[in-house]
């Protein structure tokens, strides 16, 4: 039978038995879609002739989010699955009974439930009438999501069922209620969303989805599920009156989202007509078209691979031996065209998209330093930190969470800060920069270009590196009056511990200047231009 037919007709069985069923015919997309959606169990056929059982597996149990995940292989006799064995793998017959797969199917599935459900009873206890974490523990949960997502954001569905909300209502039948609906709303969960109840009765779900058109569709799945509640046989005939607000959810500000999205029933309920709505940081309200607009050109970008890093050298005029290399974002547009950073950094400033890059940034380059480590292990990565992420009270935790799950040696990573974001919020700059330094990693301030603020905070600062901005480098070797203020610069900067890097270098006039200002390491496109490709023919 060809594959997609006995992959058709297992999922038959299973959708017969009430599951919910995915079905993907391209291993490709298997470890994206799994970490996203996070299943209860995945049914593989080993037989597939697009993949390797065994190296598909050890992909699956590389990836953090999927390390716990149930698997059922379904294999014939001729398929060689020594290595498979254990770890939460099962091995089905081929072909297969319905009876057996749906029997491991759920078998699994009620595991996995109960490890997650275990999380819950780890921080507190769940609602009793719905079965749904309380609100502490479902900011608890999400607050941990968050921390395990590379992105480190998603959404926040506030749902609002005008019935369970009467006040002539008996709280036995309310409590009924409750559990109905909580019913319904699982229903409509995958394996990664988390649900929970608010102190005022309301549903809350947590969501990583970012595509708009699919977080929409999901809101508008959820409300639909609920009206359709039927209630005669709890006394009470009418219809349910069900409000969806959709928030952003972001680390360290989930007592926002949960405002936001209030507010949006809020209004729903008052102008009547539809009952989903995208909070307007998502869409909707003033520069709602922009942000939704870039988040999805962003989101795509992500996901199609056009979102890519590029590494420019820095290099020792002291001879000094080792890689280091500033990391760099760049984006393709859909036409394969590399987009300049002025063309979309600016724009995701902007509309507050910057700590999704971020952290999109810092994952991809510790994963990619982790890999370079073991073929040169003496390279070093600088890595940017915009203002964004400093000011973000829960970013701290993220990194030291993300830093935890890659090998890296602490003299192998510098984070950068720019000296305007040190002037905006110095106390937040000065407590991430003894953070990043108390876990033994190397610090910068960027773009530095000697502000008198900036100079008198400069020895109170944790700072291993100083770089220089383009203003003071531009045209040096034309300008006699800013060499002889070069000179006196590095003099105070060296004075307070940090070393100097000398950024946009030009020409070689300028180099043999910086040279003789014993300026010990340089960066610019005379030097060497950014490039997806690191020394020695390795590409990231």
């Amino acid at each position: 039978m060809p594959i997609r037919c006995a992959l058709e007709r297992l999922a038959g069985m299973l959708r017969g038995s009430g599951c919910h069923v995915r079905t993907l015919d391209d291993p490709g997309l298997l470890l994206e879609t799994a970490a996203e959606e996070q299943p209860d169990v995945l049914v593989f056929d080993a037989g597939i002739p697009e993949a390797d059982a065994p190296t598909l597996m050890r992909l699956i149990r590389d990836e953090p989010a999927l390390a716990q995940l149930p698997v059922l292989l379904l294999a014939a006799e001729e398929d060689r699955l020594p290595v498979l064995t254990g770890g939460g793998v099962e091995v089905l017959p081929k072909p297969t009974a319905p009876g057996l797969l749906v029997g491991a199917v759920r078998a699994h599935a009620a595991g996995q439930r109960r490890r997650h459900g275990s999380a819950i009873r780890d921080f507190t206890h769940r609602d009793a009438s719905s079965g749904l974490a309380t609100v502490e523990a479902f900011r608890k949960l999400v607050e941990t999501a968050l921390a395990r997502n590379d992105a480190g954001i998603g959404a926040l569905l506030y749902v609002a069922v005008d019935n369970l909300l009467q006040g002539d209502m008996s709280e036995l039948r309310r409590a009924r209620w409750r559990a109905r609906f909580a019913d319904a709303l699982d229903d409509q969960l995958l394996g990664s969303d988390i649900a929970g109840m608010n102190a005022d009765g309301a549903f809350l779900v947590f969501a990583r989805r970012v595509d708009l058109p699919k977080l929409e569709s999901f809101a508008r799945d959820v409300a639909y599920a609920l009206g359709c509640v039927t209630l005669d046989e709890l006394g009470h005939g009418n219809r349910p009156s069900v409000y969806v607000g959709v928030a952003r959810a972001e680390s360290g500000m989930l007592e926002q989202s949960v405002e936001a999205g209030k507010a949006v029933c809020v209004a729903l309920r008052r102008e009547g007509g539809d009952r989903v709505r995208l909070h307007p940081v998502l869409a909707g309200g003033p520069g709602g078209e922009e942000q939704r607009d870039w988040m999805g050109r962003i989101s795509g970008a992500i996901k199609e691979g056009r979102l890519f890093l590029m590494y420019q050298p820095i290099t020792s005029l002291a001879g000094d031996h080792g890689e280091r290399y500033e990391v760099l974002l760049r984006m393709r547009d859909t036409e394969g065209r590399t987009l300049l950073p002025e063309q979309f950094l600016g724009a995701a400033t902007r509309l507050g998209l910057d700590r999704l890059l971020d952290r999109w940034v810092v994952s991809r380059a510790l994963r990619g330093l982790e890999g370079r480590l073991k073929e040169q292990g003496d390279t070093c990565f600088f890595i940017k930190l915009s203002g964004a992420s400093v000011a973000d009270p829960g970013f701290a935790e993220w990194l030291e969470a993300m830093l935890a799950k890659v090998s890296v040696q602490p003299r192998s990573c510098v984070f950068e800060i720019s000296e305007a974001t040190l002037l905006v919020v110095p106390r937040r700059t000065e407590q991430l920069l003894r953070r990043v330094r108390a876990a033994g990693y190397g610090t910068a301030l960027e773009h530095f270009a000697a502000a008198e603020e900036s100079l008198a905070l400069l020895p109170n600062l944790p700072l291993d590196y100083v770089k220089l901005d383009r203003s003071l480098t531009a045209n040096l070797a034309t300008n006699p009056g800013r060499q002889n203020w070069m000179r006196e610069l590095v003099h105070r900067i060296r004075s307070t511990g940090p070393r100097i890097i000398a950024g946009y270098v030009e020409d070689a006039q300028s180099l043999g200047l910086l040279w003789q200002a014993e300026i010990e390491l340089v960066q610019g496109n005379f030097v060497q231009q950014p490039d997806e490709w690191l020394h020695h023919g390795s590409m990231i």
